[in-house]
């Protein structure tokens, strides 16, 4: 199962995308702890978008995908901004270290012309329901 959202980096867009990934999530069955972990991570990598991808020109957008394969639930946010560059100063990038301590795995990629996250969150079986159609065969249906 995957999802996939087009929205303009402005401040008012973290909640709805942080939103949007909740609600997929369930959609896809996914449930517990790691779906509020899901909304975090898409809070944090949203709002670096919003504050640092564009700088000046507020016009821009960026893509957000959720994708559910087995236990494995993947969020990626792309956008075509200034591109991801590696701070050589002390700086923590607090947003990315929370990323990292919630996230499975993590992958950065900055190609210029804009960059992109993708994050893993392995799920548990208990944290995956299995859709109706594998709950119930339809032999006891038509009975």
């Amino acid at each position: 199962m995957k999802a996939k959202l087009v929205l303009a980096a402005k401040p008012k867009n973290v909640a709805l995308a942080r939103d949007w990934v909740f609600e997929s999530c369930q959609q896809f069955g996914c449930k517990g702890k790691r779906l509020l972990d899901a909304k975090t991570i898409t809070s944090e990598i949203v709002t670096n978008v919003v504050k640092h991808a564009y700088c000046q020109n507020k016009k821009k957008n960026f893509v957000l995908k959720v994708k559910l394969n087995s236990n494995r639930l993947s969020i990626a946010v792309r956008d075509c901004g200034n591109g991801f560059r590696k701070n050589k100063s002390k700086s923590l990038h607090v947003g990315l270290v929370i990323v990292r301590s919630l996230a499975d795995k993590v992958k950065i990629r900055s190609f210029g012309f804009g960059s992109q996250v993708k994050v893993i969150i392995v799920l548990k079986d208990s944290e995956v329901r299995k859709p109706l159609a594998s709950r119930f065969s339809l032999a006891k249906l038509a009975k």
